[in-house]
């Protein structure tokens, strides 16, 4: 019995392939998002919080990410 195909397999996509990239750059920049945080909290808390909603926004990102490696692993439409 072989393995049923998914949406990922049909348009070549393989998402532990793609997806190893676009978590590396995620996670860099979060570290370069807090260390200007940091940096600059004691000079303009303006900047801080706009190094919030820049991580927030990486949260969605992710959650996108999520979502879309998801999709890619449901089984194809046997049609």
């Amino acid at each position: 019995m072989s393995k049923p195909e998914t949406k990922g397999d049909v348009c070549g996509f393989v998402p532990l392939i793609h997806v190893r990239p676009a978590r590396r750059f995620i996670d860099a920049a979060r570290v370069k998002l807090e260390k200007i945080a940091y940096d600059w909290d004691e000079v303009d808390s303006s900047m801080s919080r706009s190094c919030d909603d820049l991580m927030h926004a990486l949260d969605y990102f992710e959650a996108a990410l999520d979502d879309s490696i998801a999709v890619m692993n449901e089984p194809a439409d046997q049609d």
